[in-house]
């Protein structure tokens, strides 16, 4: 930067200095998914265990509050059975099962997932986005051979002393969970 006195003129004195300008990156854009559908599958009865990554987009700078992405599950969670959080490396979704899905109750699962930043967005922006990002995960739930369970799991039979051998006392139901089938033992 120039100042010079005297309107400018040849004879005026003159001075020069440095300015520093910083521009600050603000929350201008928003976390978009790279599609908006996913498909994964699990075993039936597996959980803590990772099934699907899921990447996206965002032009602010890389590292910061306003580039760093917060997954939600916005549906198809009512059961607890996913978590979702977020790969601090790479900024993607990294979708969880941390309770055991059953095949016989529900062949697949439809999740909706939602992204946002951590930083707010800026006020312009915001104006300009309804909502958040949404993508729907389809995760499919792979069949498992079972063996027989009992119904009840534990069950308290008395019998009275001096009982005859071979005696019938009461029965007791085991079924398979494969078929639903069951029968007495």
């Amino acid at each position: 930067m120039k100042v010079q006195d005297m309107d400018g003129q040849f004879f005026g004195l003159m001075s020069t200095s440095t300015c520093m300008i910083t521009v600050k990156d603000s929350n201008d854009n928003a976390p978009t998914f790279k599609q908006n559908t996913y498909e994964a599958s699990v075993e039936e009865n597996a959980y803590n265990v990772e099934i699907l990554r899921i990447p996206i987009e965002d032009k602010d700078l890389i590292n910061t509050a306003n580039w760093r992405a917060n997954f939600t599950i916005l549906k198809g969670n009512e059961n607890g059975h996913f978590k979702i959080s977020t790969d601090k490396e790479t900024n993607e979704g990294v979708l969880y099962v941390v309770k055991p899905l059953n095949y016989e109750e529900n062949h697949q699962v439809i999740l909706e997932i939602g992204v946002n930043n951590e930083a707010p967005f800026t006020r312009d922006v915001a104006l300009r986005m309804a909502t958040m990002n949404r993508a729907l995960v389809t995760v499919h739930v792979r069949d498992q051979d079972e063996g027989p369970e009992c119904s009840p799991a534990a069950q308290y039979v008395r019998i009275k002393e001096n009982s005859a051998v071979g005696s019938k006392v009461n029965g007791y139901k085991a079924y398979d969970p494969e078929t639903n089938s069951g029968s007495r033992l």
